[in-house]
């Protein structure tokens, strides 16, 4: 996989979903959010790395060492108000607006993509989630729930049951 496969993968996903959303009328305003992860062959250096892209709110957290660490970056109003220093995290976490998003896939016939290429190190751990989890689970909680559970299927399962017992407003998905 490269930046630009993986970029022209989620072009053609919001083109399709662009093309359903208007020639269907029971998909008319269908969009989505999307954050994807590959790993990529290793660079002049020997050492593996890894490719991720993301449109909207959905989010890939990297666990390295221990420490759960945020890679993408939402694509939503209260985060354009956190950038620019107008409100915390926390008070993100229940602004009225937090579910604006302000880009997604299959709302234009265009979309922009952001990726991020990170080094792959041995023991990394990933998590790729949609708002429905964030949206009711802290990253402090994220993190203490990935270390109690180290297979991946039940650290997926733990993830989505505190976001339903947290109050489940949304759809939750982990991988």
């Amino acid at each position: 996989m490269s930046v630009d496969l993986m970029v022209a993968a989620v072009v053609e996903a919001n083109a399709a979903i662009f093309q359903g959303a208007h020639t269907n009328a029971d998909q008319r305003g269908m969009g989505t959010t999307l954050t994807a992860l590959a790993a990529m062959p290793p660079g002049g250096d020997g050492k593996g790395r890894f490719v991720v892209a993301n449109v909207g709110d959905s989010r890939t957290y990297v666990v390295r060492a221990g420490r759960l660490r945020r890679v993408t970056v939402d694509h939503s109003y209260v985060q354009e108000l956190v950038s620019t220093g107008h409100i915390t995290e926390l008070e993100a976490r229940s602004h009225p607006r937090r579910n604006i998003v302000t880009r997604a896939l299959g709302i234009e016939p265009t979309v922009r993509v952001d990726t991020w290429v990170q080094p792959l190190i041995r023991g990394d751990r990933f998590v790729l989630c949609s708002d429905g989890l964030v949206d009711e689970v802290d990253d402090t909680e994220i993190a203490a729930l990935l270390a109690a559970n180290a297979q991946p299927q039940a650290a997926a399962d733990a993830l989505v049951l505190a976001a339903c017992t947290n109050g489940g407003r949304d759809n939750v998905t982990v991988v």
